[in-house]
C-alpha cells in the first residue's frame, strides 16, 4: 500500500481514521505515505525520527500490530523510560486506538485479553492472530538503564518498540534489548525480528547514541560503518507535513509552544538534530579513554574488567545510602607512567528505587569485600588481605528512632568489624566541588572506570546541571546522584588537598590569603 487516494468516510465513529483502506482486494490501516513505507519495512531495526505529532508513533504502531498478526505466538515489548510515558503514550495509542480499528476492520483480529501481571505489574494484551493463535504485546519501563540487563534476562521477544527512543541514554540498552530478539526457537524466523524506535531530535543531538547507530554507520572510514548497514537498518525522517491529518490549529500551536526557545523549535518543530544548551558535567572531560576493558559480550566469562594490582596496599569504597536508593564504589589507587596518582573504580553495587533495607545493601556490599579479598590473596599468593577503608556521608551516623541505631553501624555489625564507616564531611558547595574534582581528574587522564561499572559510566555520561542556578544536578538526572556521591566521597576523602583547591564560582565569595 503506498497511495494515499482513498478516504474513510468522515463521521464521528470514534475509530474511522482507523477503519483503513482496501486496495487490489487487500485490507490497510489508513497511513500517511510515509506511514506505509515504514508499514513494509522489513528491516531488522527501524528509526523513525522526526518533529513532534509527525505521525510516528501511529506509523509504527501499526508496523508493530502487523508483527503480532502475522507471527503466530509473537511476543512484543514496547519499552518506555517510565511507565507514566509509555501508558500516556506508545501504549495508549497502540492498545486504545490502532487495535480497535484493526478488530473493527473484521479480518479476524481480536483482543481476547487485556491486563496486568500481578507479579511484575506489567500491562499486557493478548491478541487472535491471522493464524488462530495467540500473540502478545506487553509494556516494560526502564526507570534505571543500567540495571536492564538484570530486568530482561530471561525475557524473549520477537519484537522491540523503543518508545520516544530519545529520552534512552546509552548504547547500552539497545545492544541487550537487542540480543532479547530471540524467538526461533518458537518457530518465528530471525528475519521476521524488528526492533523499531521512534525519537524527537535528542537534547545530545548528534552526539546521542542513535545517530552513530543509524547514521554514522552508513559513512566509510567512521568506526561505526557497517557495510552490511543497508541489509539491517532503515530510517525514516518525518516532518510535520508529513501528517496530513494533523489539523492547522494543532500545527499552529506547536509552532507558538516552542517559539520562544529557538533550540526546541529546531528540534521539536522543524525536526533538526540540534544540541540543546545544557551540558552534562562531565560532557568535555569524560570519554571513552577513561573506561577501560570490555563488558558487551552477553558472556560475563568473556569480560574484561579491571582488577586491583599485585601492589595495592589499601581498596577503598564510598559509600551513600537512602530511604530507597543505596550505592557503594570500590576503587583502588595506583601511580602511573608519570608519577601521578590515579584512580581506578573496579566494582559497584547499586540499589535504586527498590524497597531494599540498609542492612540487606550493607550484606551485599560485605560480600564483595570478602569477594576481593579472597581474589586477591588466591590471585597474588597474599598471606593477607588488604586494608580496606570506607567512606560515607555523615548522616550515616544519625540515629534512627525505629531502628533503634544508625547505619554506620549496621555496616559494623553485619561485618563483625570490618566495615567501620568514615565521615565525609559536606560543608557548602560541596556537590560542586565534587563535579570540579572530578573534572580535574578526568581531564589529567588519573580517573578511570572499569567497563562494567554501569552506574559509574552513567553519571560520568549523562549528571546535568539543573536549569536554575541553584540546582546542581537536573532533576531528569537525579538517578544517577546517588552512585556519584558515593564514588566521589571516597575519592575526595582520599585526596582533600585537591578538594581545597576546587571552588566552585556559584560559592565562591573572594579570595583569602595569608601573609
Amino acid at each position: 500500500m503506498d497511495t494515499w487516494d482513498i478516504q474513510p468516510p468522515l463521521s464521528d465513529d470514534t475509530f474511522r481514521w482507523q477503519r483503513g483502506v482496501i486496495t487490489n482486494g487487500e485490507w490497510a490501516p489508513l497511513l500517511t505515505p510515509k506511514g506505509y513505507l515504514v508499514f513494509n519495512d522489513r528491516h531488522r531495526n527501524i528509526l523513525l525520527k522526526g518533529c513532534r505529532k509527525s505521525s510516528k508513533t501511529i506509523s509504527f504502531a501499526n508496523r508493530f500490530t502487523r508483527h503480532l498478526w502475522e507471527n503466530d505466538g509473537a511476543v512484543g515489548g514496547v519499552f518506555a523510560r517510565t511507565m507514566k510515558n509509555g501508558m500516556g503514550g506508545a501504549w495508549n495509542d497502540l492498545v486504545n486506538f490502532v487495535f480497535p480499528g484493526w478488530q473493527y476492520a473484521n479480518i479476524g483480529f481480536k483482543v481476547i485479553e487485556r491486563g496486568t501481571n500481578a507479579s511484575t505489574k506489567m500491562p499486557f494484551v493478548r491478541i487472535r492472530n491471522k493464524h488462530g493463535g495467540i500473540s502478545e504485546a506487553q509494556l516494560h519501563s526502564v526507570n534505571h538503564e543500567p540495571d536492564i540487563e538484570a530486568q530482561v534476562m530471561g525475557l524473549r521477544f520477537s519484537a522491540i518498540w523503543f518508545s520516544q527512543a530519545e529520552q534512552f541514554m546509552s548504547v547500552d540498552t539497545y545492544r541487550i534489548l537487542l540480543m532479547q530478539l530471540r524467538m526461533e526457537m518458537f518457530g518465528i524466523p530471525r528475519e521476521e525480528h524488528v526492533c523499531g524506535m521512534d525519537a524527537n531530535p535528542p537534547e545530545t543531538g548528534t552526539d546521542h547514541w542513535l545517530h552513530d547507530v543509524f547514521e554514522k554507520a552508513k559513512v566509510e572510514g567512521t568506526k561505526f560503518y557497517r557495510p552490511d548497514y543497508h541489509d539491517h537498518f532503515s530510517s525514516y525522517d518525518f516532518s510535520i507535513d508529513d501528517n496530513p491529518l494533523l489539523d492547522p490549529r494543532d500545527k499552529e500551536e506547536l509552532y507558538n509552544t516552542y517559539k520562544s526557545d529557538p533550540v526546541k523549535l529546531k528540534r521539536f518543530y522543524f525536526g533538526e538534530w540540534v544540541r540543546d544548551t545544557a551540558e552534562g558535567h562531565f560532557d568535555k572531560t569524560f570519554g571513552p579513554r577513561l573506561i577501560l576493558g570490555n563488558a558487551d559480550d552477553p558472556d560475563r566469562s568473556k569480560w574484561e574488567v579491571i582488577t586491583p594490582h599485585k601492589n595495592a596496599r589499601t581498596l577503598l569504597v564510598g559509600i551513600d545510602t537512602g530511604a530507597l536508593s543505596h550505592a557503594a564504589g570500590f576503587w583502588v589507587s595506583r601511580t602511573d607512567a608519570r608519577g601521578l596518582v590515579c584512580y581506578d573504580a573496579f566494582d559497584e553495587v547499586v540499589s535504586i528505587d527498590k524497597p531494599v533495607s540498609v542492612r540487606s545493601f550493607a550484606e551485599q556490599v560485605w560480600e564483595r569485600v570478602k569477594f576481593w579479598n579472597e581474589w586477591m590473596m588466591k590471585t597474588y599468593g597474599l598471606a593477607k588481605p588488604p586494608e580496606w577503608r570506607f567512606w560515607a556521608d555523615s548522616s550515616l551516623w544519625n540515629y534512627s528512632s525505629t531502628a533503634n541505631n544508625n547505619d554506620a553501624q549496621i555496616f559494623w555489625d553485619v561485618s563483625d568489624g570490618g566495615m567501620g564507616l568514615r565521615p565525609v564531611v559536606k560543608g557548602r558547595g560541596s556537590i560542586m566541588q565534587r563535579i570540579g574534582l572530578f573534572n580535574r581528574l578526568f581531564f589529567e587522564d588519573r580517573a578511570f572506570i572499569s567497563a562494567h561499572c554501569k552506574w559509574a559510566i552513567s553519571w560520568a555520561r549523562f549528571l546535568k546541571p539543573g536549569r536554575a542556578k541553584n540546582q546542581p544536578v537536573s532533576q531528569a538526572t537525579m538517578e544517577f546522584k546517588h552512585k556519584f556521591d558515593a564514588d566521589s566521597y571516597c575519592i575526595s576523602s582520599e585526596i582533600p588537598y585537591e578538594m581545597d583547591g576546587e571552588v566552585s564560582p556559584s560559592v565562591a565569595t573572594g579570595i583569602i590569603t595569608t601573609g
